[in-house]
């Protein structure tokens, strides 16, 4: 199994916020030092559209940049399907390894243990897709949606007829990383298409989506936290 980081320099709502600082470094570092701690990875792979990015990261043992990613797969449509089908294939060829695990560059509060862990439940199950979540706050099941009309409905009245205790807990991607078969998920229409799904549970401050800079805000907070403790 080997890392795989896309770290592209453009982002509208946090300017380069694969490098924005976090305390003494830029966040794709703290990323790939907790990677470094796993010794059963094969090594880092960084896909970058940026020289800036590819110098910081190339200082560190054991992580690949290969040629700049293409520009086509470095804009704000790209999403994870387009990475894996068009351009993850290229590190496999490289590591001659068709097990990765795909890490956001913002997942910097991830520690090496939760990265182990993650592998140590992809190895049970691996033709599946093993991914960091974490558990709504509020049942989704009570959501109320909003009509064309202006009022309201809900999303699913029977749960109203429960009580609370009593429906199941849901959880959210966290947007963190991902451990699976290049050669299975690169067939899929979606990332959920690859069963089965097995999670791997992270606390809110822990698990932070960085795509505002709220989100920016809380993964600061989070991370000082942790400095104090």
């Amino acid at each position: 199994m080997f890392a795989y980081i896309p770290a592209r320099i453009g982002s509208k709502r946090i300017p380069k916020k694969n490098l924005k600082l976090l305390g003494d470094k830029p966040s794709i570092c703290h990323v790939i030092e907790s990677l470094l701690s796993c010794k059963c990875l094969n090594g880092i792979a960084v896909s970058t559209d940026s020289p800036e990015i590819q110098k910081i990261t190339q200082q560190y043992p054991n992580v690949v940049t290969l040629e700049l990613r293409n520009e086509s797969l470095s804009d704000d449509t790209s999403g994870f399907m387009d990475l894996v089908k068009h351009d993850l294939n290229r590190f496999c060829s490289y590591f001659n390894d068709d097990e990765v695990i795909f890490t956001l560059a913002t997942s910097a509060l991830i520690e090496p243990s939760d990265f182990e862990h993650a592998i140590q439940e992809f190895q049970l199950n691996r033709d599946g897709l093993t991914f960091s979540v974490t558990q709504f706050e509020h049942q989704p099941r009570l959501a109320l949606e909003l009509n064309s009309d202006g009022k309201l409905s809900a999303l699913d009245k029977s749960a109203y007829l429960m009580q609370t205790k009593d429906l199941k807990p849901a959880f959210t991607d966290s947007g963190n990383f991902y451990l699976f078969k290049h050669s299975l998920m690169q067939k899929q229409a979606m990332f959920l298409d690859l069963e089965p799904l097995v999670p791997i549970i992270l606390p809110k401050h822990k698990g932070i989506d960085v795509d505002t800079p709220e989100d920016w805000q809380l993964l600061e907070k989070s991370f000082l936290n942790r400095m104090k403790s």
